[in-house]
Order: structure tokens, then sequence, then C-alpha cells
């Protein structure tokens, strides 16, 4: 509102981050893996703190375009680092619950920091002459520089260093966690592997779907409540929603990941599609909900078990992409799959904005209504068109999935030669070195 700017145009500053956060992600990738893991990490921590306050002096929707494009950009290689650092750390058996255990932290972070920006919005709007929302971008972007300081200095950047074990310590993790490669394809190597693979393609179009899904429904939930609630504080809208939405996370994210790892890889494929529709469902029955006033508030919880069950799909995906991708390739796969899965996350809160703006129509009676005219039964279509265009996307990937055997544990799998490249007729120097042996848990055998 302080910007006077339309749902379409929020939906495209939340959106435009994710083209920028793309466009970087495989070359930055790629060169983080040239120096230590915690100088990479916590640079791109301090950019992207200073980038993020920078936000706080936007005056046109313009200069917010440009400072949201520039986060992406300070963002871009982050997400797959520590993707990466955390499959070095932990055996394959254990893949799904220590990203598990990552996605724990995103999510109790989430909720402190959503009643913390309530407070800041409400409490400190107006103060020094400037709005609220000015006030969260400063207030929670400056840390984010200090704590990437202390990424620099203290994260150990192999299992072999940690200085709080004992050598014996040292030896028993350096042991148990997954293996690294003696050499890792060029980037040119390593995308021409990637490009010409039917896995890689499978997986960046799930996560393409997935993060339509959850983009769209992270930057539009407050919304929604919002056009719900009219009269309510934010204050009182984080705590509504906020406290029960981060705890279901937590939970979801947690069982999840157990639950697969206790089952090898058909549980954590099941868990991976399975999450992704299921919340597709969710996100078109709240839709459908949604056009009518007197189903808003079950159209608002459902709204809240999409984002829990994408989000808990992705605990299980990237273990599944480890298991079927060779490590000599990984970090540009890794890097690959989720820059093309960015496109969802620029597509989803851009159609939810042009679809609430074009097809919402008039308030419906009975709806509550905001200050700038804004009710749940203009959300209605856009979500109930969103959720069919997810649920499609998570019924193709998974038929796809099982045709390239993706559900198959190891021992189902032909281990007669390991291709770095799906292609049979792959040039020599995209062979898996030969340091892969057929004991190798990590490695597709194809």
């Amino acid at each position: 509102e302080d910007l006077h700017i339309s749902k379409a145009q929020f939906g495209a500053a939340s959106g435009v981050f994710y083209l920028a956060y793309a466009a970087l992600q495989v070359p930055l990738t790629q060169a983080s893996g040239r120096v230590r893991a915690s100088s990479a990490l916590g640079v791109m921590l301090c950019l992207w703190g200073v980038v993020s306050a920078a936000c706080s002096s936007a005056q046109t929707f313009s200069q917010l375009l440009v400072l949201r494009i520039l986060l992406g950009f300070a963002e871009s290689g982050y997400y797959p680092g520590c993707v990466l650092y955390i499959a070095q750390w932990f055996p394959e058996d254990t893949q799904s619950s220590s990203l598990a255990a990552f996605q724990l932290l995103s999510g109790v972070m989430g909720v402190l920091v959503a009643s913390l920006s309530g407070c800041i919005i409400d409490g400190m709007d107006g103060l020094l002459g400037l709005a609220g929302w000015r006030w969260l971008f400063l207030l929670e972007g400056l840390p984010a520089p200090l704590l990437g300081l202390v990424l620099v200095r203290s994260l150990p950047d192999v299992p072999e260093r940690p200085t709080w074990l004992s050598s014996a310590e040292h030896t028993s993790l350096a042991a148990a966690a997954s293996p690294m490669p003696n050499e890792t394809l060029s980037l040119a190597a390593g995308l021409q592997a990637s490009l010409t693979s039917s896995v890689t393609w499978n997986l960046a179009l799930y996560q393409v779907g997935s993060q339509v899904l959850i983009a769209g429904q992270a930057f539009f939930l407050a919304l929604f409540w919002h056009a719900l609630l009219p009269d309510w504080s934010i204050v009182a809208l984080m705590l509504l929603i906020g406290l029960p939405y981060g705890l279901a996370l937590i939970t979801a994210g947690l069982a999840t990941g157990m639950w697969a790892d206790a089952g090898g890889t058909q549980r954590r494929v099941l868990a991976s599609w399975g999450g992704s529709a299921s919340a597709s469902v969710a996100l078109l029955l709240a839709g459908a909900l949604a056009l009518r006033p007197d189903s808003a508030w079950p159209a608002g919880w459902l709204l809240c078990i999409a984002g829990v069950l994408a989000n808990g799909g992705i605990v299980t995906f990237w273990p599944v992409h480890h298991l079927h991708v060779p490590v000599s390739r990984r970090r540009v796969s890794v890097a690959l799959i989720s820059a093309v899965g960015q496109i969802g996350g620029f597509a989803g809160p851009l159609s939810l904005g042009i679809l609430h703006d074009t097809l919402g129509g008039e308030c419906k009676a009975g709806a509550s209504i905001t200050m700038d005219g804004d009710c749940v039964t203009k959300y209605g279509m856009a979500l109930l068109l969103v959720g069919i265009v997810t649920l499609v996307c998570s019924v193709v990937t998974a038929c796809w999935a099982r045709a390239l055997g993706l559900n198959l544990s190891m021992e189902k799998t032909d281990r007669t030669k390991l291709l770095v490249s799906e292609s049979a007729d792959a040039p020599e120097h995209l062979h898996a070195p030969a340091a892969y042996t057929e004991s190798d848990p990590l490695c597709r055998w194809e």
C-alpha cells in the first residue's frame, strides 16, 4: 500500500527474485566448490543481508524490482551449497532426516520471525518517518552479515576438521559420511551430462511444480488471511496462523524424513511425489472453498496445509536425487535442478497475482472487505487454477519417475556400468572416475 502497487505487481516483485536467483545458481555453485565451504556460504549470507536491508530504501516499484533482482543474485548459490554441504556430513540412509533437521531450524526461525515481523510492522510504523515494512527489511537484514562472518570463522569445511571431536570421532564420522568425489566434472562437462539426462529433467520439472505452489502460497498466505480478517492486527494474524503453521512444518518435516529413511528409496519417492500431489489437491480445494464467503475459514486452513505438505515433500526430494546422480556431477546437477525450479518460484506469485486481479471480480455478499477493497473470494479462482496446474505436474512427473526407475532401490538396478551421463554413447571423459566402485552406495548404476 505504501508503494501503491497492485497484487499483480506485488506478485512480480516477489517472483522476480526467483529468476535472478536462478540465473547465477549454476556458475556460483560450481565456483563455490573451489573455495572453502565456510567462505562461500558466509560471503553469500553477508551479501544477502546487505541487499535485504537495502530493500527498505525502495521508493518506487521499479526500485523494488531492481533490489529484488540483486537479492536473488546475492543468494543464488546459498541453498544448493547447503544441500551439498549437508550431504557430505551424513550417511546415505539418514539423508532425509538430516535435511529435515535443516528444514526444522528454518521452520523454527520462520515462526519466530513471523511473530517478530508483526511486532515490527505494527509497533515501529511511522518511527523516524519510516513505514513499518521498511523497518522490517532493515532490522531483519542487518543480522545476516554478522552471521555470515561467524560462518567464515567457525564452520568446519569437511567432516575431518571439527575441532570439537576427538581423533577417533573424526575417523568414525568421515567413514560414515557420504563420500566425496576424487574429481569433479568441469562446468561444461557437468552441464553436458546433466542436460542430456532424463533424470535431471524429471527432477527439474518436479521442482518447477513444487516451487509454483510453495512460493505462491508463501507470499499470498498472509494476504489471504488479512482479507479474511481485515480488522485483525498483523501481530494477531501471525499468532493465529504463524505458530500452528510453523509447528506443523517442523512436525511434518521430521516425521517425513524419519519415515522415509526407514523405508529407503521407495518411501522417499512416495513422500516426495505424494506430498506434492496432496499439496496440490489441498490448494485446489482451498480455491474452490474460497469462492464462497461462508467457507472462507476452511479455505484458509487448507492453504496452510498445502504449504506444509509441499515443504514436507522437499525433505525427501534431494536424497532421491543424490541416489541417482553420481557424486562427480552432483554440484552442477543440484544447482541446475534448483535453478530450473525457480521458474516455478517466479511463476507462482506472479500467476496468483495476475489471476487475482483479472479473474477476482467483485467481492461477493457476506465477504469481509479490506481497506483497499480486497476479499477472500477474489483469491478463489486463482488458487483453483494454480492447484490444477501443479496437480497435473505432480502426476506427470510421478509417472515419468516410475518409468525411469527412480522408485527402485539400488539392489534392483543394473550394476553393469556406471556412467556420469545417462546417454549410452556419452564421450569417454564423461564416464565416472575410476575411484567409484560397485560398493559405492551413492552412484546410479545403469
